[in-house]
């Protein structure tokens, strides 16, 4: 399959922003979107540095005013985290916590897990460095659901 093809192929369904989305507003959870979803535009969006493209997909508020970063995450089978977007994330993550709203496509069930929980589990669990069709250098680890917190139902 042509890399472009299989790029676009793997990325056109993004429910896991949705559905963080609707959890969030069910949840009455205050929030507000914060990314930059760069999939659809056809502004030269590569032109922009890294770290501004990864900024986490919602900033969240609990009862005290705490904030958070959320990146929502959709997967099939086992969560995959990008190497480059780890790093971009520590980045972000010193400035603010992320919690990650894991989506299991195919199960349509969610977990929340932490930043340092998914660096922790790269380092103890080792799991294999794992590369994207389109690209040798787009690596990625791949996180097994069974080391994930349970998922719950929408």
């Amino acid at each position: 399959m042509d890399k472009d093809v299989y790029f676009k192929k793997r990325n056109e369904v993004r429910i896991a922003e949705p559905m963080a989305e609707k959890y969030l507003k069910d949840n009455k959870v205050r929030h507000t979107k914060f990314g930059l979803d760069h999939l659809d535009s056809k502004l030269p969006i590569k032109k922009i540095p890294k770290s501004i493209r990864s900024i986490p997909d919602f900033i969240v508020w609990d009862n005290s005013d705490k904030t958070w970063f959320v990146e929502a995450k959709g997967f099939v089978g086992v969560a995959k985290f990008k190497t480059e977007d780890m790093n971009q994330y520590e980045m972000w993550h010193n400035k603010m916590n992320i919690i990650f709203f894991l989506y299991d496509c195919r199960n349509k069930k969610y977990c929340k897990v932490g930043f340092d929980s998914i660096k922790k589990l790269i380092k103890e669990k080792k799991p294999p460095l794992r590369h994207y069709p389109e690209s040798e250098t787009n690596t990625y680890h791949e996180i097994k659901v069974e080391w994930l917190p349970e998922f719950l139902s929408i």
